[in-house]
């Protein structure tokens, strides 16, 4: 009996060497399941409170452009009014406030580029941290939850793409071509009747922008040369007209006082027309290029000189030059879409007449 049990025990330690111990593999995948689960679940927190300050400044951002754009209209109504002390003042105070306010938004500007730098590193992080925690063969639930994370946050990462100029089928109806001939040709005409669509309002968006964007400019300019357009003296007595010595003397010096007390803003340097008006380039826009790849996109549907006004809007920084060669190019992406919508009509109608 006692052997029998010796030699038990003898067979499962045999056993046991044999298929080792599985203790350290699992305790060992477990540690590095976790450890990836909390480097993921870090960049996924840092990445939520980014995008909430990015939401805040932009929010913040949305109202300055508002407040300004109503300082620049009340100074310009200010400036029609009639020459007055009191009216001059008003102007002072308010190109102040409209300075102050331009100056914040240029800050808010440069923190909102900073966020969005910020955030798209931090995506890809994220990103990267959640194909490591895939790697250690988390548990189903987790893993769907990767996988949906990544998708959410890979679509909102930068991506290159290279420009593809829209072809056009051949503009003409063959009178010679069957039915089937016919309706492929329109589903050609088609595809390239969305693609121009596309184009047309982002070009239309573009002209919307920035032809805004040059107004604010011309408001600011007008604010900021100001002084150019003040009389030269504002006179005011209120001495008797008998009185020659309180006349000259209290009515010029008030008149000199007038003069000589220019605007606090007013120093040649930092007024309220160097300040980037909201929206304007420098101001955080993301978005303000793009005119390169139309060039490149549209280059056999727009006339070579659009082409090369759409390189020049691209290195420019006026806003009424980028505007103009939006507009120029979307009169005649509009102008191509009517033809071609046309010419899609013609040949869907010419093949429903060749099958009846």
């Amino acid at each position: 009996m006692f052997s029998s049990v010796i030699i038990q025990v003898a067979f499962g330690l045999q056993l046991l060497f044999a298929a080792g111990d599985p203790a350290p593999a699992v305790v060992g995948q477990a540690a590095g399941q976790i450890t990836a689960k909390t480097a993921t679940d870090r960049a996924e927190t840092r990445v939520t409170a980014t995008t909430n300050e990015l939401n805040k400044q932009l929010a913040a951002k949305k109202s300055l452009d508002k407040k300004r754009s109503a300082q620049l209209v009340g100074l310009d109504k200010l400036k029609k009014q009639r020459a007055s002390w009191n009216r001059d003042r008003k102007i002072r105070s308010k190109k102040a406030e409209a300075d102050a306010t331009g100056k914040k938004l240029a800050k808010l500007a440069k923190e909102i580029r900073r966020l969005k730098t910020l955030l798209s590193q931090q995506r890809a992080t994220l990103v990267a941290a959640i194909d490591k925690e895939q790697a250690t063969n988390p548990d189903s639930v987790r893993n769907a939850a990767l996988i949906t994370l990544r998708t959410r946050t890979a679509s909102k990462l930068p991506h290159k793409r290279k420009a593809r100029k829209i072809v056009l089928p051949p503009d003409r109806l063959d009178q010679l071509a069957d039915p089937e001939e016919l309706e492929e040709q329109a589903a050609l005409l088609a595809a390239a009747e969305k693609q121009l669509l596309r184009e047309q309002r982002k070009l239309e968006n573009r002209e919307d922008r920035f032809t805004k964007m040059a107004k604010l400019r011309e408001q600011a300019r007008r604010a900021g040369e100001l002084d150019q357009f003040e009389p030269s003296g504002v006179r005011r007595t209120t001495g008797r007209v008998n009185d020659p010595n309180k006349a000259a003397g209290r009515g010029d010096n008030e008149s000199a006082g007038t003069q000589a007390d220019p605007s606090p803003d007013d120093d040649g340097q930092g007024g309220l027309g160097d300040s980037p008006p909201p929206g304007e380039p420098g101001a955080g826009d993301p978005d303000f290029g793009g005119f390169a790849e139309s060039s490149v996109v549209l280059s056999d549907v727009v006339d070579s000189t659009t082409v090369d006004a759409l390189r020049r809007a691209e290195r420019s920084s006026n806003p009424k030059t980028k505007a103009s060669a939006a507009r120029s190019a979307r009169r005649q992406v509009e102008d191509k879409l009517k033809r071609v919508r046309a010419l899609r009509k013609k040949m869907l109608d010419r093949a429903r007449k060749l099958r009846k």
